[in-house]
């Protein structure tokens, strides 16, 4: 999350605790999963860029326990700060401005953050670099390559036009289907990679979360020409339990500092 950069999808938006607790409820499993997974445990040190909600730094808390540390950053952190743990760092800090803070972490992890920065591309070989020998990243971001390629109208319409304003201001949200490759370059190790998507109905959380995120990006998707009529039919079709909609794509990849 940076001030340099038009980011579409703030934590200033009035409503944006309840999205960022839906989205959640939705990436949540996948991603302690993972993290379970990849073993983080007591005694880790771990960074977590874009802490957004909070739900995933808290979880961090628990795992490393009192012997280790997590270090949450977040250009507006005050849902994590709601939630404060004897053994959590909270930085208020715009990471491509300011630097990533701190080195030598057992764990890095982003989740739908690099997606939205110009600079996604550099960051991923310093974010390797901050890690210890031996270290874990995890990066988690989209792939909206199933929403549009479904030519659901309005629902991939809608989302088309907000891939467009994303792409404007230098965002790319599709950026988890290069992750592997760019963690190849950093000069990671055991590099891997998954997706996770689904099927949903109207009315399921995944619905809720976008026609949220759709109703927070609704003074910038009129203002660039979207009829106002297609947004509230869009809106309207996610609330039907009778329809069905594709969800984009979680690319998970991870992979390790050598050493």
């Amino acid at each position: 999350m940076t001030a340099g950069a038009a980011y579409l999808l703030d934590n200033t938006w009035e409503n944006e605790h309840e999205r960022l607790r839906c989205l959640e409820s939705v990436w949540d499993p996948g991603t302690t999963a993972r993290l379970a997974a990849i073993g983080v445990g007591a005694g880790w040190r771990c960074l977590e860029l874009g802490a957004g909600g909070g739900s995933i730094t808290r979880w961090l808390c628990d795992r490393v326990g009192p012997t280790g540390i997590v270090t949450a950053v977040d250009l507006e952190p005050k849902f994590v700060e709601a939630d404060p743990r004897d053994n959590l760092e909270i930085h208020r800090r715009d990471i491509v401005a300011e630097g990533v803070p701190g080195e030598g972490y057992d764990l890095i992890h982003t989740r739908f953050l690099l997606m939205h920065l110009p600079e996604r591309d550099q960051l991923v070989p310093e974010l390797v670099g901050r890690l210890r020998p031996g270290g874990t990243i995890l990066l988690e971001e989209c792939d909206f390559g199933p929403v549009t390629a479904a030519g659901m109208a309005p629902y991939s319409e809608i989302w088309g036009r907000a891939l467009d304003l994303g792409a404007r201001t230098g965002g790319d949200w599709s950026f988890g289907l290069r992750m592997p490759g760019l963690l190849v370059a950093a000069g990671a190790v055991g590099v891997r990679a998954v997706t996770e998507g689904s099927v949903f109905a109207g009315g399921d959380p995944m619905a809720v979360v976008t026609a949220m995120t759709w109703q927070q990006l609704t003074p910038q998707l009129l203002a660039d020409g979207c009829p106002a009529e297609r947004l509230t039919a869009a809106i309207a079709e996610l609330a039907d339990p009778t329809r069905w909609f594709p969800s984009c794509n979680a690319v998970a990849a991870w992979g390790h500092r050598p050493g």
